[in-house]
């Protein structure tokens, strides 16, 4: 193959698997972060969530993603906030009788933002339809391993 025809289609072939990179990651990251990284230059990309009315104004107790579902209980492995937490034990979340359970159907892309602003929004939510991998906010009285849930968030789309 000529010199000359070598460069450009090495050229060509790097532009393209740096292309399909970018696909692909976009797709691994959440909805909400694969919409940041492929909204065109000049979207709005960041805003103030304002939370829910039917949440506690306090801050969650637990923070985590479903690893096993058990009878009126969820197993969560938590989520680290900070550096060196990454290795935390399981949690087990108990689902009481009068739990409130809910999906967050909070969307940037279908809801107003208004001044930098958006509401949170909720559906109630049925506990049986939460699944293995569903990212999961609390709030609760907690024991040691254990946080019996006053309040649940799935977070599933975010």
């Amino acid at each position: 193959m000529p010199m000359k025809l070598r460069l450009p289609i090495i050229f060509a072939a790097v532009l393209v698997l740096a292309a399909a990179v970018y696909v692909a990651v976009s797709l691994a990251l959440s909805p909400a972060g694969a919409q940041a990284l492929l909204s065109l230059p000049g979207q709005r990309r960041d805003f103030t969530l304002i939370p829910a009315t039917e949440l506690p104004s306090t801050q969650a107790d637990l923070f985590g993603t479903v690893i096993e579902k058990r009878d009126n209980s969820l197993m969560l492995r938590p989520i680290a906030k900070t550096a060196g937490q990454e290795n935390n034990p399981p949690v087990e979340l108990v689902l009481a009788a009068g739990t409130k359970v809910f999906l967050d159907t909070t969307s940037d892309r279908t809801g107003t933002i208004v001044n930098g602003m958006l509401q949170q929004t909720l559906e109630t939510l049925d506990p049986n339809n939460i699944a293995p991998n569903d990212t999961i906010v609390a709030w609760g009285q907690r024991r040691g391993d254990r946080l019996t849930a006053e309040v649940v968030v799935d977070e599933r789309n975010h």
